[in-house]
């Protein structure tokens, strides 16, 4: 089917085709459904990534678009939706503040590039560890960055202030609250090491028996290495924190 529609769209003149759709059917009533392929995740990404290769087989691009969670016209601008695994791209900080906690967790993938797919494939079901932690601080609010009186100047004059204490080091001595940090940053390694030392029990847990499943409970067990290489990272700085 992508080899017939790249003959088409090439006898056409059209250079890309707006497609095809790799989101999941979640819902009959979605507006969008006759755009995806399944509502299972494997069928849908098999299924979109043979289209994409047909088509770009005879020379013609694609636009592959609606990856997820777009399953829905009512309000559809302005919804939130809140989702068990989050992965982001993009080229600087974006705010998390107001979604963060909805989340079971966050991939920051920054600008990945054309290997950035494989990449997160590899890290959500736990085959790769990211590994290290973040080198920048996420703030909750633009208020809360050390730049935020200075940047960015005016008259073709900026006072870059500050000192020593920029990034972390400026929220650490302030006691300034942020939505991550680069030193103690919240890394997939540190909670696989955490998730060793629980062991099964009984009694009252998130997803315990009152929740259908059994409970877990911390116990004083040492960490067991798990298959998956990974490396904490350390700091990097030689002035350690004030």
């Amino acid at each position: 089917m992508g080899a017939a529609l790249g003959r088409e769209a090439g006898s056409l003149g059209v250079d890309v085709v707006l497609g095809p759709g790799a989101n999941i059917k979640r819902s009959p009533l979605c507006g969008r459904n006759f755009e995806y392929f399944s509502e299972d995740p494997h069928i849908s990404g098999g299924m979109g990534a043979a289209l994409v290769s047909g088509t770009q087989s005879l020379g013609v691009g694609v636009g592959v678009k609606h990856f997820a969670v777009d399953n829905q016209e009512t309000d559809r601008m302005r919804i939130s939706a809140d989702v068990d695994v989050v992965v982001r791209a993009n080229g600087g900080v974006v705010s998390v503040a107001e979604w963060q906690h909805r989340a079971d967790a966050v991939l920051e993938t920054w600008p990945a590039g054309q290997a950035g797919g494989a990449a997160v494939a590899g890290l959500l079901p736990g085959l790769h560890s990211p590994s290290g932690k973040l080198t920048e601080t996420i703030p909750l609010r633009l208020e809360d960055t050390p730049s935020h009186l200075y940047f960015p100047g005016g008259g073709g004059h900026v006072v870059h202030g500050g000192g020593r204490y920029v990034g972390y080091r400026h929220y650490d001595t302030l006691d300034v609250p942020a939505g991550t940090d680069p030193v103690r940053g919240n890394r997939v390694d540190s909670v696989r090491r955490r998730w060793s030392s629980l062991t099964s029990g009984t009694g009252p847990a998130a997803g315990g028996p009152d929740r259908g499943g059994p409970a877990c409970t911390p116990a004083p067990k040492a960490a067991r290495p798990g298959a998956c290489a990974g490396c904490d990272g350390g700091t990097g700085s030689p002035w350690g924190r004030p």
